[in-house]
């Protein structure tokens, strides 16, 4: 998450009174950059859209918080080379901070663009989740007076999503406001967030920033970076009101562009084709350990190391990736490592399975082989919450087998078995309701692997992998027994 140092307004009337965390100063003298113009059929007030965006140190929409809201085109320059036109360029200001460590921002500058995945932030001093859709109404974000709106800047399309509060500290007064979307957004291209009718305690609306409110009521401001944003939001709350969202409503909108598929994947991508054209001959390994019937549902566990092209400056733990001339990482040696194979069995994009899930059924990436999936779910993991299953059977495009113990999943559909294909299924071990907030499941006993113990879906996965075909073996909707 990249939230934690505050973003000071001195230049500007509107920061006085307002708490801040810090003492950074927001950087608004750099030239603005324009990426298009666009008509609109919305009455701008006299003011004509262009979508350009300063480059911003922090950003005073969010005064508390540097860095919010997150993620925004005003930490992006252009960038002709980079397949979006665009390059991220977030300075120390925003970087988190954990233990007096400052992270290097320059590795997240090498993306041409934000996750398409990740939580889009914000913080709304006093925000309740009143009226706000959650991971079991995630439905109602689509309804025209959801509080939380995002959008496709081009096609006005709304994206499904849930909205909270972030429950993973105790400091009440310093939650961010979170907003996940239900399914990977599309890559390279341009989303823009809304928020609007969001209630303090007390139930009433919460007031807009002073910068904000500038934007949004067209009234003088001393803030250099919302006289340079006039332009462009006069775009967005043009693109807005087409989507029947009135700019007077609005308490916070910003826009940010996702990155593009060879952002994402190229540097796995390379280094696979280019690992093994390296070790073409064949991996040089050796079984150093190997157990019979290590536990149930595994025949073997086999304890290996193995040689293989090394892409780091330290084989151990926090090496960094080495890059040659061409921008794609190289590899410089070669390690060994250890591999335990078990029978049967923005930076984090590139690494993190949300990052590829879009490729591995529906668009195949160049030299990998069309696949079919078969996800098992154990409802109440206490280490893999379910939420993250949902969203990748969503990103998967696969139903989940009927009869099924949550039929109502959005996004999902039930399909009757015997059904030939990908699928999920979900196992219900009768623990307590999951949390719907950003919190872990704790209740009971964690089922995490325990699904190598239940013969039925043992037999499913044998099935699948030798006949494609996925049935449950299940009376019913399945549990343990």
């Amino acid at each position: 998450m990249l939230a934690g140092t505050g973003c000071s307004d001195d230049a500007s009337d509107e920061g006085a009174g307002q708490d801040e965390v810090g003492e950074t100063e927001t950087e608004t003298d750099s030239e603005t950059e324009t990426e298009t113009e666009t008509e609109t059929e919305t009455d701008t007030g006299g003011v004509e859209p262009v979508v350009e965006w300063p480059l911003l140190d922090c950003d005073p929409l969010v005064p508390e918080h540097c860095a919010m809201p997150f993620p925004n085109n005003v930490y992006t320059v252009e960038d002709a080379d980079a397949p979006t036109g665009r390059r991220l360029a977030l300075s120390e200001a925003a970087m988190p901070v954990g233990g007096g460590h400052v992270p290097d921002p320059s590795s997240f500058n090498r993306s041409d663009g934000f996750s398409t995945g990740g939580a889009l932030m914000a913080f709304l001093p006093g925000a309740t989740v009143e009226g706000l859709a959650t991971p079991v109404t995630i439905g109602e974000s689509l309804e025209p007076d959801s509080p939380t709106v995002v959008i496709d800047a081009e096609t006005g399309e709304r994206m499904a999503h849930w909205a909270e509060l972030d429950m993973s500290h105790g400091v009440d007064d310093q939650r961010a406001f979170m907003i996940r979307v239900a399914k990977q957004l599309e890559p390279g291209r341009r989303y823009i967030v809304a928020i609007r009718g969001v209630l303090d305690d007390q139930a009433q609306p919460l007031a807009a920033s002073p910068a904000f409110a500038a934007l949004r009521d067209e009234t003088p401001s001393e803030e250099p970076s919302v006289e340079a944003r006039r332009g462009l939001y006069a775009d967005i709350f043009a693109r807005l009101e087409d989507a029947d969202i009135a700019r007077a409503d609005l308490q916070l909108a910003w826009d940010f562009s996702t990155s593009s598929v060879e952002n994402t994947t190229g540097w796995a991508v390379h280094m696979r084709d280019e690992g093994m054209a390296l070790v073409d001959e064949g991996i040089d390994y050796a079984i150093t350990n190997v157990t019979m019937d290590p536990a149930p549902g595994l025949a073997m566990r086999l304890e290996i190391d193995m040689e293989v092209p090394l892409y780091l400056d330290d084989p151990g733990a926090g090496g960094s990736m080495q890059f040659g001339p061409d921008g794609l990482p190289e590899a410089v040696a070669t390690a060994t490592y250890p591999v335990l194979v078990e029978l049967i069995q923005l930076e984090w994009d590139r690494a993190e399975p949300a990052g590829y899930s879009r490729h591995v059924i529906l668009d195949p990436l160049p030299g990998t082989a069309e696949k079919e999936v078969l996800s098992l779910v154990s409802i109440g993991d206490h280490q893999v919450s379910t939420l993250g299953a949902h969203v990748m059977a969503r990103e998967l495009g696969i139903p989940q087998i009927g009869p099924a113990n949550r039929p109502e999943l959005f996004g999902i559909d039930v399909v009757d078995q015997p059904y030939t294909g990908s699928a999920m299924v979900e196992y219900d071990f009768g623990l307590p309701p999951e949390p719907i907030i950003n919190v872990p499941m704790t209740a009971g006993e964690d089922p995490h692997g325990k699904l190598a113990e239940v013969e039925a879906a043992a037999m499913t996965v044998e099935q699948f992998l030798r006949t494609g075909v996925v049935e449950t073996f299940c009376d019913g909707a399945c549990d343990p027994n």
